[in-house]
C-alpha cells in the first residue's frame, strides 16, 4: 500500500503518526491521543467512509453548541 500517497490526497490533514512495530489498536490510539494539542480530533480507520454527505463542519458546530461529547 502506498499510504504516503494516499496521505497526499488530503491537503488538510496535518499531521500523521508512524510506529515501526505493530502497537494494536488500543496502544496506537492512546499514543495519537497523547499527541493531540487541539480542542477536537478524529481518529481515522481504514474502514471510516467520507463522502460528500460527511460533514464535518456540522459536527464542529454540533460540539461547539451544546453538551455533546461525542457526535
Amino acid at each position: 500500500d502506498d499510504v504516503w500517497g494516499e496521505i497526499g490526497r488530503f491537503p488538510l490533514l496535518r499531521y500523521v503518526i508512524t510506529n515501526d512495530e505493530d502497537l494494536g489498536i488500543s496502544k496506537g490510539r492512546n499514543l495519537a491521543i497523547k499527541e493531540v494539542k487541539t480542542k477536537y480530533f478524529l481518529l481515522v480507520d481504514d474502514d471510516n467512509v467520507f463522502n460528500e454527505y460527511t460533514d464535518l463542519k456540522t459536527m464542529v458546530e454540533i460540539l461547539d453548541t451544546t453538551d455533546a461529547a461525542l457526535v
